[in-house]
């Protein structure tokens, strides 16, 4: 590939649906025309079932315990000779931003498609809501996006976290074109974001709760493009802080060594705002519908969302 070429950061989100137990189910992904694609690595997730949780950092890995795949290549040629079990190969199902490398790096031209063979090797539980999840970068030609990047000549950088807050999200519904603005006085380079909300335990972590369960965001510039073509659960492509692991029932103090904002998911690559610019972002909640044995409607309520936009100040020098 020609060094002469902008990247930029992307999730690509395939939602699959259910996978019955016993069964096999091909799924197709199609990649957007105007770019091509860098696949860096992949993740999977589903919705919670009854008795699916248990302590562990990760809720999903009791869950697709039978999970199995493979998907195709630029030539549409699978991967691998016969599907895998991804826990094998990444304990935590590329939960928290932990997403399993794909080692070397695959390109996929603008338009392409990657193919994903699922089985369900679960021998009670269908995957309901099933989700596969890939990250890396859009591959563009120089000219085609505005080159936000490092100005030339002397600067110096610090570290600096931006945070953002949204308050009252109710357990079904949206809010759009949430701000994340550089500060006026330097540009802003961000490498890690992470997302979650404060339980309803005190600072202790004592009879903490999930406050939420399906939690989904989309990233924008400040054009209104997106970084993924889907938004995205906050629980798979971005960090956990704090006590705030949202399915979780247990541990909530042992979950931040782990995870939380000890280990961000790195975009790649970093997404640069220059001074006063905005990343905009809309978070979608989707808790509406029981789910037997883990929440009822009344036992969740509107939650406050907390991000931690993480990087550095770039300064210029005069």
């Amino acid at each position: 590939m020609r060094d002469s070429v902008q990247l930029r950061h992307q999730d690509y989100l395939l939602q699959v649906g259910t996978v019955p137990v016993g069964e096999t189910v091909v799924a197709t992904l199609t990649l957007d025309n105007d770019a091509g694609f860098i696949l860096r690595g992949r993740a999977v997730h589903t919705m919670p079932r009854t008795g699916g949780f248990r302590p562990n950092p990760n809720p999903n890995s009791g869950l697709l315990a039978g999970y199995f795949d493979r998907f195709t290549g630029p030539d549409s040629e699978y991967t691998a000779q016969q599907a895998v079990r991804f826990s094998n190969e990444n304990a935590d199902l590329g939960q928290f931003g932990q997403f399993l490398p794909v080692r070397q790096p695959v390109y996929y031209p603008p338009g392409g498609a990657i193919q994903v063979e699922v089985t369900n090797n679960d021998p009670s539980f269908d995957y309901l809501g099933l989700e596969v999840y890939f990250r890396g970068s859009k591959v563009y030609q120089p000219g085609i996006l505005p080159c936000l990047t490092y100005p030339a000549g002397k600067i110096s950088t610090e570290p600096f976290i931006l945070g953002g807050l949204v308050a009252g999200l109710p357990i079904t519904g949206t809010m759009l074109n949430n701000i994340c603005q550089a500060q006026s006085d330097s540009d802003m380079v961000i490498r890690a974001i992470n997302i979650g909300s404060w339980g309803v335990a005190d600072q202790s972590g004592a009879n903490n709760q999930p406050q939420y369960f399906q939690l989904y965001v989309q990233f924008k510039d400040s054009t209104g493009k997106t970084y993924s073509n889907l938004p995205v659960h906050v629980d798979v492509c971005f960090g956990g802080m704090g006590s705030i692991l949202s399915p979780m029932t247990f541990l909530p103090q042992t979950v931040p060594s782990l995870y939380g904002p000890y280990h961000p998911p790195l975009l790649l690559p970093e997404i640069y705002l220059p001074a006063n610019q905005i990343l905009y972002y809309d978070l979608y909640r989707q808790d509406g519908a029981p789910i037997s044995g883990i929440y009822s409607p009344g036992t969740l309520q509107p939650v406050d969302v907390l991000l931690a936009f993480q990087g550095m100040k770039v300064y210029r020098q005069s």
